[in-house]
C-alpha cells in the first residue's frame, strides 16, 4: 500500500457544503454590490431633482420623455435612470396603452420615502446626499488606518453639514418638543425664560426648533466646525429667529467657565468628539447647580460583541468607519469612542467621572437613540 492510498478519502458532503457556501456569499456581495450602485444612482436622483418632479406627476405618472423635458435633461440617460430605479423598486411603473409606453410613478410608501417629505424619525433618503464624500476622501479615510489620525468633520464639506442636518431635522422637529416635557419641570424653565446651550449643535436645527417654541429662553450653539456654524445661521435665517439665538464657534468661545445654563443639550455628537471626556468636564462646569444635560446618542451595547446582531449594525458600524470614528479621532490622542461607542454604561461612567452625581435613562422610544438625564446632584 502506498502513502496515497493511506489518505482517506474526504467525505462528500463537504465538497458541495463548501461550494454551496461560496455560492451564498457569492450572492451576498453581488447584492452588495447592487446596493452600492442604487445609491449612486439615489444620489443622482435627488441632486437633479428627478424624485421630487415624479412626485409631482401625481399617480399619472409620466413617460421618460416628460420626465426630462420637465428637467431639462437627457432623455436617454432619465429612462436608462428609470430601469434601474424600477428594477431597485424605489419607483413603479404602469405599462399599456396604443403606444405600449411606460409611465413612471412613486407609489403611494414611495413617494413619502423618496421624496423625503414623511420619513418617520429620520429622513434616510438626506444620507445619500453625502455618500459620494466618502468615496471622494476614501485615500484620506485609508490613512486613517496608517496614521491613527483621522480627518475632521470640515473635510467632509458643505454636503455632509446639509445632509446630516436633513437626516435629523423630522426628529428634532416631530419629537424634540415631547423629550423636553417628559422631563419634569423643564418646560416650565424653558417658557418662563432660561438659558439653553447646544454642545455639538451642528447645523442647528434642534436649536432653532427649541428656539421658536420658547422665545422668552436664550440658545447658545457651540460647535467646531466652521461648515456647520455656516449653514446653522442660514438654519437661524430660514426660522426667522432673532438675538435669542447664537452660534458660537468653540475653537475660539468655549464654554464658561462658571455655572451659567438651565440646560444644556449633546444630540448624537457625543461619539463624534475627540475629547468628549474634557468636554463633558466643561459641560459639568458650565451647568447651573440645579440645571439639566439632556443627551440623546446611539443604542449600543458596553461589549462590542454584543453590537453584531444589532439590526442595523453593519450601517452604524460602517458610519463609524466612513465618519464618526474618523472625526472621533480627527486629533492625535483622540479617545476615539465611535459611532456605538457611546452606550449607557459608557456614558454614565464618563457623567460621574466628571462630578455629576444623577444619571437617569429616559423612557423615550426611538429605533437608534438612548435618552439620559444627568444633574450635578442626586
Amino acid at each position: 500500500m502506498n502513502s496515497l492510498q493511506r489518505i482517506p478519502p474526504a467525505p462528500r458532503e463537504q465538497v458541495p457544503v463548501a461550494a454551496q457556501l461560496a455560492e451564498d456569499y457569492t450572492l451576498k456581495l453581488k447584492d452588495i454590490l447592487t446596493d452600492g450602485l442604487l445609491s449612486l444612482h439615489i444620489h443622482l436622483g435627488i441632486e437633479l431633482g428627478l424624485f421630487t418632479k415624479l412626485g409631482d406627476f401625481e399617480c399619472a405618472g409620466a413617460t421618460s420623455a416628460e420626465l426630462a423635458a420637465s428637467l431639462g435633461l437627457n432623455e436617454r440617460m432619465t429612462r436608462e435612470w428609470l430601469h434601474a430605479m424600477v428594477c431597485g423598486r424605489l419607483v413603479s411603473h404602469r405599462r399599456g396603452g396604443e403606444a405600449d409606453e411606460v409611465r413612471y410613478f412613486l407609489a403611494e410608501g414611495q413617494k413619502q420615502v423618496m421624496t423625503g417629505t414623511d420619513c418617520g424619525p429620520a429622513n434616510i433618503l438626506a444620507a445619500f446626499t453625502y455618500l459620494p464624500r466618502f468615496y471622494c476622501l476614501k485615500d484620506r479615510l485609508a490613512n486613517t488606518f496608517r496614521t491613527g489620525v483621522g480627518p475632521c468633520y470640515d473635510t467632509y464639506g458643505r454636503q455632509v453639514a446639509c445632509g446630516i442636518k436633513s437626516f435629523f431635522a423630522p426628529w428634532f422637529r416631530q419629537s424634540l418638543p415631547s423629550l423636553i416635557e417628559s422631563v419634569d419641570g423643564l418646560k416650565d424653565r424653558l417658557d418662563k425664560g432660561a438659558k439653553v446651550a447646544d454642545v455639538g449643535c451642528g447645523a442647528g436645527e434642534a436649536l432653532c426648533v427649541m428656539a421658536s417654541r420658547y422665545p422668552n429662553s436664550t440658545f447658545d450653539g457651540y460647535d467646531t466646525s466652521q461648515e456647520a456654524l455656516k449653514v446653522a445661521s442660514e438654519t437661524k435665517a430660514l426660522w426667522g429667529l432673532k438675538d435669542h439665538v447664537a452660534f458660537k464657534d468653540a475653537t475660539v468661545e468655549r464654554l464658561p467657565l462658571e455655572p451659567t445654563y438651565d440646560l444644556i443639550c449633546t444630540f448624537d455628537c457625543v461619539h463624534d468628539m475627540t475629547f468628549p471626556s474634557e468636554v463633558i468636564k466643561a459641560i459639568r462646569n458650565a451647568l447651573k447647580p440645579d440645571g439639566v444635560w439632556l443627551i440623546s446618542d446611539l443604542q449600543g451595547a458596553s461589549h462590542a460583541a454584543d453590537n453584531y446582531t444589532h439590526p442595523q449594525g453593519a450601517m452604524l458600524y460602517s458610519f463609524s468607519v466612513a465618519l464618526c470614528l474618523q472625526a472621533a479621532m480627527s486629533e492625535e490622542g483622540g479617545e476615539a469612542l465611535g459611532t456605538l461607542g457611546f452606550h449607557q454604561a459608557k456614558a454614565e461612567s464618563m457623567a460621574r467621572a466628571a462630578g455629576f452625581g444623577h444619571f437617569e435613562v429616559l423612557p423615550f422610544e426611538h429605533p437608534l437613540n438612548s435618552y439620559y438625564l444627568v444633574k450635578i446632584n442626586k
